[in-house]
C-alpha cells in the first residue's frame, strides 16, 4: 500500500493440478487508490478502483493435443478524468498543479468486461495445428467535467453560468478466430494460417450544457438550473478475413532468410443517428452544430466501405559467431480505413507503410556486456492522424491521412559492472514529418510529427547475497521524453494556450528496495515511482474555443502522477 493516497494493491496466483491431464490456474488483480488531484474542498480527484479475476483451465487430452479455456473478467468504477481549469479566473489561477474542483455529479469512468478464450494445439507429426478463438464484450460509461472547475465558486464575468460535461457510453461484442499451421521441413520452417475478425460496436456521446448558456447563444428563454442535452449515436460493424504465411530457410548454419506475405480484407458499416436537443428541435445545435454544410437531425445515416491489402516482407540474418549476428528486415504494414464518430458521412483512407531496418544483436567478453542497436527508415501512404476540428459547436478531434516519412535509431546496452551490480541503458530517437498533408486547408507538409525526438532509460540494479539473512535487491531507473513538437493544428497553436512545463522535456525517477528471505519464499519491499516528485501537465483541451471570443477561458490540464511510496509484501507459496 501507499501512505500518500491510500493505495491497495492485491495480487495472487495459484496452479492447481487436478490429476495428470487437468491443471486449473486462478489469477487475482484489484486495485483502489484515493484521488491524487487536489480540490478546493472534498476527497481529491482521480481515484482508481479496478479488479480483475482470470480463470483458465489445461487439458491435456492425449499424448499429442492439449486444450486450453480461460475466462477473464474487469470491472473499474472509478473518477473520471480530473481536470484543472487554467484560466485567470478560477480559483486556482493558470496553475495546471493546483486545486480543482467539479460540479459533475457523476464523474464516473465504469467499464465492464469479460472474455472466453479458447486455444487447440495438436501434434499432427509433419508440423503443430493450433487454433486460437475468442469471444469479448464490454460496456462503458464515461462522464467527465469538461471546463475542470465548478461554477458555484466562479464570481468573474459569465463563468458562474457555465456547466458542459460530456457521457461518452459503448458496448462492443468482438469475436476472433485463428487456424495456424507450424512445421519444419528440413532447412525450411514454415507457418501458414488464416483468421478471421468480428466487431458490433455501439456508441454514444452526450454532450450536456448549462440552460443559462444555451438561452444566451441561441436567445430564448429556458428554465436556469437545467441542462440542455446533445448526443449521437453511432453503430459499426466490422469483418476482417486474413490469410498469411512466413518461410524461414537455412541457407547454410549462419544464414537465414525469412520470406513471408499478408493478405487481408477489411470491410465496416457505420451509421450517424444525431438526435434533436431536448428542449426544442427547431432550435440550431449547440454543441454539434456543423463547421460546415448541412446536418441532417433525427435520420440515420447509414455508409460502408471495404479495404483489401496484400503485405510483404523479408528478412535476412546472419550469424558471424555465437553472440553475433546482425539482419536486415524489408516490410510492409496496413491498417485499414473508417469513419469519424462526430462527422456525418465523413470517411478516412487505408494507411499503409513500407519499413527498412537494419540491426544488430551481439554479446561480448562472456555475455558481461550486451549491445543491440537498429536503425529504420520508414515511409507512410494515407498516414492516419487526429487534427483539432473547432467549428461552430464543440471541438473534437478527428481522423484525418497524409503522407508521412521517418529515420530512427534504437540503441540497447546492458553491462554486468560486477557479478552484483547491472547497469543498462536504452536510447531511442526519430525524425519523423509530414510530407504531403493538409488540414483545414493548409499545407502542412514539412510540419513534425507529434513524437517526442529523443528518449532514453538508464538503470541500475544491485543484487547481493546476505547469506542466512536472505538477498538485497536494489533498482533504480530514470527515463527522459524531448518534448513533443507542437502541430499547428494543435489547440496550443491555434488558440495561443499557455501553461506551466508546455514544451518541456519530461524526467521521471523510480526505484525498489526488496528483500528476500533464504528460501525466496517471501519479499519485503520499499518502491517508490516519480521519485522526485516532477509536475507535468500531460495533455490540455478545450470543448468550446469559440467561447473566447466572449472572454469565457475553458481550457484545461491533466496533470501526471505525484510522487508515490509504498511497502509491498509477497509470498510464495
Amino acid at each position: 500500500r501507499t501512505d500518500d493516497y491510500d493505495q491497495r494493491l492485491l495480487e495472487g496466483m495459484l496452479n492447481v493440478p487436478v490429476n495428470d491431464s487437468l491443471a486449473l490456474r486462478l489469477n487475482l488483480f484489484s486495485n483502489q487508490r484515493d484521488g491524487t488531484v487536489p480540490a478546493l474542498s472534498g476527497p481529491a480527484l482521480g481515484d482508481v478502483d479496478t479488479r480483475t479475476w482470470r480463470v483458465s483451465a489445461l487439458w491435456k487430452f492425449s499424448e499429442r493435443g492439449r486444450l486450453r479455456y480461460t475466462y477473464d473478467n474487469n470491472e473499474v468504477d472509478q473518477d473520471g478524468a480530473a481536470r484543472v481549469s487554467i484560466n485567470d479566473a478560477s480559483p486556482g489561477g493558470n496553475d495546471p498543479f493546483g486545486p480543482t474542483t467539479t460540479d459533475v455529479t457523476l464523474n464516473q469512468e465504469r467499464r465492464d468486461l469479460e472474455g472466453h478464450g479458447l486455444q487447440l494445439n495438436y501434434d499432427l507429426g509433419f508440423a503443430e495445428l493450433e487454433y486460437i478463438g475468442s469471444y469479448r464484450e464490454f460496456d462503458t460509461r464515461n462522464q467527465q467535467d469538461e471546463e475542470g472547475y465548478d461554477r458555484a465558486v466562479m464570481t468573474e464575468g459569465l463563468y458562474p453560468l457555465v456547466y458542459i460535461d460530456t457521457v461518452n457510453t459503448e458496448d462492443s461484442e468482438q469475436h476472433y478466430h485463428e487456424l495456424r499451421l507450424t512445421g519444419d521441413a528440413g532447412v525450411f520452417r514454415y507457418t501458414v494460417g488464416v483468421n478471421y475478425y468480428k466487431e458490433d460496436g455501439f456508441q454514444r456521446s452526450d454532450v450536456n450544457i448549462s440552460t443559462e448558456v444555451a438561452s444566451l447563444l441561441r436567445g430564448v428563454a429556458l428554465p436556469p438550473n437545467d441542462y440542455w442535452n446533445e448526443n449521437y449515436d453511432n453503430t459499426l460493424t466490422t469483418e476482417s478475413y486474413a490469410a498469411f504465411g512466413d518461410v524461414i530457410w537455412s541457407a547454410t548454419d549462419d544464414l537465414n532468410v525469412t520470406v513471408g506475405l499478408r493478405y487481408t480484407d477489411d470491410s465496416k458499416d457505420f451509421t450517424w443517428l444525431n438526435e434533436s436537443n431536448n428542449w426544442d428541435s427547431s432550435i440550431t445545435d449547440i454543441a454539434f452544430a456543423p463547421a460546415d454544410g448541412h446536418l441532417v437531425k433525427d435520420e440515420v445515416i447509414a455508409t460502408s466501405d471495404s479495404w483489401q491489402d496484400l503485405s510483404p516482407r523479408i528478412v535476412v540474418d546472419y550469424h558471424w559467431r555465437e553472440g553475433l549476428m546482425t539482419f536486415v528486415s524489408l516490410a510492409s504494414g496496413y491498417k485499414a480505413g473508417g469513419f469519424n464518430a462526430l462527422a456525418q458521412n465523413s470517411r478516412y483512407d487505408e494507411e499503409t507503410v513500407d519499413n527498412l531496418e537494419v540491426g544488430l544483436r551481439s554479446e561480448w567478453f562472456d555475455r558481461r556486456l550486451v549491445l543491440n542497436g537498429s536503425a529504420y527508415r520508414y515511409e507512410y501512404n494515407d498516414r492516419q492522424g487526429t487534427v483539432f476540428v473547432a467549428g461552430e459547436g464543440s471541438s473534437r478531434y478527428e481522423t484525418t491521412t497524409g503522407d508521412a516519412e521517418g529515420t530512427g535509431l534504437d540503441l540497447e546496452a546492458t553491462w554486468l559492472v560486477l557479478d552484483s551490480l547491472t547497469a543498462t541503458l536504452r536510447y531511442g530517437y526519430i525524425d519523423a514529418q509530414w510530407t504531403d498533408y493538409e488540414s483545414g486547408g493548409v499545407d502542412r507538409s514539412g510540419e513534425a510529427l507529434s513524437t517526442p525526438e529523443h528518449q532514453g532509460v538508464i538503470a541500475l540494479d544491485y543484487d547481493q547475497a546476505l547469506g542466512e539473512w536472505g538477498r538485497l535487491q536494489f533498482h533504480i531507473d530514470h527515463t527522459y521524453s524531448s518534448a513533443e513538437p507542437l502541430s499547428e493544428t494543435s489547440l496550443e497553436k491555434r488558440f495561443g494556450i499557455t501553461y506551466d512545463t508546455l514544451g518541456d522535456d519530461r524526467h521521471n525517477t523510480n526505484a525498489r528496495l526488496s528483500w528476500f528471505a533464504p528460501s525466496d519464499r517471501i519479499e519485503l519491499a520499499l518502491w517508490s515511482r516519480n521519485l522526485f516528485d516532477r509536475e507535468y501537465a500531460t495533455s490540455a483541451g478545450n470543448l468550446f474555443p469559440g467561447f473566447l471570443a466572449a472572454g469565457v477561458d475553458l481550457s484545461f490540464t491533466e496533470r501526471n502522477l505525484p510522487r508515490m511510496v509504498g511497502l509491498e509484501a509477497v509470498y510464495n507459496f
